[in-house]
């Protein structure tokens, strides 16, 4: 039990209260307990309760920005520079404020891992294990920490943690952090199985799931399991293009006709993608990809054509027109040469 408010920790906690449906209580003062409610939480304070509550509704991005700045408060809020959302530098040489700062952070800020390269992997292990223990429902983000901060170190620890999870569902909630902390091999047999069992809005919704193992066998996985899909989202495009796609097989695809030749031309539509196409979602225009291997632009412009002939939808008609008048960045750097 928190002796002390939550949020500001510095007063005497005045009531515990379970709002909507958080996990565990809030224990907060009573003027804290007034700007939860008002939406008027100071950044400090909102740090404080997303590093122990996570984004629960009342601490969503409906409500404050990535740095804990209120935007839709019901009252005025009074500033004060002690209450300011911490920096990195502020927080070093304290573990469990830096695994705090990483846990708030939408995105795993990447400058944060130099910080925690400070400590044994066991001192940023144990901070989520207590994290873990007061909310389990902080496990995504204490992988994302694990996987992004101690990679192979943290093997032991996911493993672990997977060994409590057999639906593949839940299995794949862990692929990030398998694909970043497993060797590559264990990386596969843990991930494609589970992918396996999954219906098809199932597999839609966690294709995705393929990023980070090695591209191979990932998209052979893909050319062997997704022939009998009927509806082909965007997420299987996106998938392909992150774990790099070639145009020889971008080719065997579009001959192969659907879905695989739909998967392929959406790769080739993401691999369009660069730090500032509008729309696409920030983990994409941090790491666009771009189509390995590929042919003339002339040579692969006549495969698109033929294919077009065959299949003139208006959905591959606008990705044949979009992938040819972006040949150059959907290269990148591959395509000097054309």
């Amino acid at each position: 039990m928190h002796s002390f408010c939550e949020a500001c920790r510095n007063r005497s906690v005045a009531l515990i209260k379970q709002l909507n449906e958080s996990v565990i209580p809030y224990s907060l003062c009573q003027p804290c307990y007034q700007r939860l409610l008002s939406r008027a939480l100071r950044p400090l304070e909102y740090f404080n309760l997303v590093s122990v509550h996570g984004r629960e509704y009342e601490l969503s991005d409906d409500f404050y920005d990535d740095d804990g700045t209120a935007y839709a408060a019901e009252e005025a809020i009074a500033h004060e520079e002690q209450l300011a959302f911490p920096t990195l530098s502020s927080l070093g040489g304290n573990v469990s404020r830096l695994v705090d700062y990483a846990l708030v952070k939408w995105l795993y800020p990447s400058e944060v891992t130099a910080f925690l390269a400070e400590f044994e992997p066991n001192e940023v292990l144990l901070v989520l294990d207590e994290k873990l223990a007061l909310n389990p429902f902080l496990l995504p983000k204490c992988l994302e920490i694990a996987a992004e901060s101690l990679g192979i170190q943290a093997y032991a620890w996911v493993r672990f943690r997977l060994g409590h999870y057999e639906d593949p569902h839940e299995v794949l909630l862990f692929a990030h952090a398998i694909a970043r902390c497993f060797p590559s091999v264990e990386a596969n047999e843990t991930i494609l199985p589970a992918l396996a069992k999954l219906d098809e809005k199932g597999l839609a919704e966690h294709i995705t799931c393929l990023i980070g193992l090695p591209g191979n066998s990932a998209l052979d996985w893909v050319e062997t399991h997704c022939r009998s899909i009927r509806n082909v989202p965007g997420s299987f495009g996106l998938a392909c293009a992150a774990v790099g796609i070639t145009w020889e097989r971008v080719l065997r695809w579009l001959q192969a006709g659907r879905p695989l030749s739909l998967i392929a031309l959406d790769a080739l539509v993401n691999c369009g993608t660069s730090a500032e196409t509008l729309g696409a979602s920030q983990w994409l225009r941090e790491n666009p990809p771009s189509l390995q291997k590929p042919a003339s632009f002339e040579a692969m412009g006549k495969e698109l054509d033929r294919y077009l002939e065959q299949d003139r939808v208006p959905r591959t008609k606008n990705a044949v027109r979009f992938i040819k008048e972006n040949w150059a960045q959907i290269v990148k750097q591959a395509g000097s040469s054309n």
